[in-house]
């Protein structure tokens, strides 16, 4: 069954094992957050209202999305933070406790279309009835222009000539958030390399392939995906290689330059710069996924089973090291937590158990608020249309009425 430390606040249905924990009342002592919005530089203190109530506001930068989580006394011993990695506002606390290396709620502007310079307003409530702590945030309207976060970041390249550390890059003058770096191309007549935001392995910007020097392949970032994605260039020996990252508003542009010419990659805006697939076991090839044109958070894909018992995950650019998987694997859709995109699900796989030749439908919807109903499937007609819930060959992979 589901583990409801994990997520026993994201849901508001019965609970099919025990009851959900409670958690203690915020313990005595001055709240602070810490955040990617300064470089995670500084601990800044938390206003309680009244009501209880805990608020604080910042600015999204250049990127659109910002990390944080909070700390008592300015002491990361005594950390609060979510359950997972990159949390959105449903997954339960942790803490006060040290912190877990990567556990930050995230903030991503760019599904909501929120510019840079957004003022967001961030929330901490507890509920009194079990003592759950509820964070939230949301975009301020301002009128005029939004104002910019003081704070500069910096930006630094790790190349196949720096011994896997990062390397400052250099701000180019009178130009806002464009950086550079310089170096020789070495002796195996080729560097690969990548980037990331203030040092920060939680913010890497990379291609959307791995050792890929082909033009139209994707920036992707900044998070914490990108290990072993990196950008290839070929030359002759001791050739001089520019490299630039330009970064506005979410956007960026990474320049490659030497005597054999200039290579430009940029990244996709919006919704569309989401690529997902299913890598199953009835096929040898990862199959794309379709957006709903109703839901734009919602990814479908029909297949058709070859064995009673299939197998799969589903991938962010095909790639099986950013996974989407089960807490648990075996179970029917619904009844775990899903996992991920990360590279933690190697063994650990949803499963389709029916007839061979069923028509499935695999679904990803990403604002799901019940985590374990990110991905979910269901048996389909030979019509392409979902089972009525209670005909027998529903049973596959149902346990109750599908979210829609």
């Amino acid at each position: 069954g589901s583990n409801y430390d994990f997520c026993s606040c994201c849901f508001k249905g019965s609970y099919t094992f025990g009851q959900p924990p409670t958690e203690s009342a915020m313990p005595p002592g001055k709240l602070f957050i810490t955040g990617s919005w300064n470089g995670w530089t500084a601990h800044d203190p938390v206003d309680q209202a009244p009501d209880g109530v805990y608020h604080y506001f910042t600015r999204l930068g250049e990127t659109r999305c910002e990390s944080f989580y909070f700390t008592l006394e300015k002491n990361d011993g005594f950390a609060i933070f979510p359950a997972t990695k990159n949390a959105d506002m449903g997954i339960r606390t942790i803490g006060p406790w040290m912190r877990e290396e990567g556990h930050s709620w995230l903030i991503d502007g760019r599904d909501e279309e929120w510019p840079e310079g957004s003022l967001i307003h961030i929330t901490l409530a507890a509920n009194p009835e079990n003592g759950f702590r509820h964070i939230a945030w949301e975009r301020i309207e301002e009128e005029g222009p939004s104002e910019m976060h003081p704070f500069e970041h910096s930006y630094s390249i790790r190349g196949s000539w720096t011994a896997n550390r990062f390397v400052p890059m250099t701000k180019v003058p009178g130009r806002r958030n464009v950086f550079e770096y310089k170096t020789r191309i070495g002796i195996n007549g080729s560097e690969s390399f990548q980037f990331a935001r203030d040092a920060d392995e939680s913010q890497l910007i990379y291609p959307a392939f791995p050792k890929t020097s082909r033009l139209g392949v994707p920036v992707r970032g900044a998070d914490d995906l990108g290990k072993g994605l990196e950008w290839t260039v070929h030359g002759s020996r001791s050739d001089l290689l520019s490299l630039r990252l330009e970064v506005h508003n979410g956007h960026f542009v990474v320049l490659a330059s030497s005597s054999t010419g200039t290579r430009r990659w940029e990244s996709v805006d919006g919704r569309h710069r989401k690529k997902f697939g299913v890598l199953g076991t009835w096929s040898e090839e990862c199959q794309s996924m379709k957006q709903d044109p109703s839901n734009p958070d919602i990814y479908r894909l029909t297949v058709e089973a070859n064995r009673a018992t299939e197998e799969f995950q589903i991938v962010v650019d095909e790639d099986p090291k950013r996974a989407y998987y089960p807490e648990v694997a075996g179970f029917p859709a619904g009844a775990v937590f899903v996992c991920g995109p990360d590279s933690e699900g190697q063994n650990c796989s949803f499963t389709l158990q029916g007839e061979v030749g069923m028509l499935w439908e695999v679904v990803l919807n990403l604002k799901s608020e019940d985590k374990r109903w990110t991905v979910y499937w269901q048996p389909l007609t030979s019509e392409g249309t979902p089972m009525l819930q209670w005909s027998e060959e529903a049973k596959f992979g149902i346990r109750e009425a599908l979210p829609m």
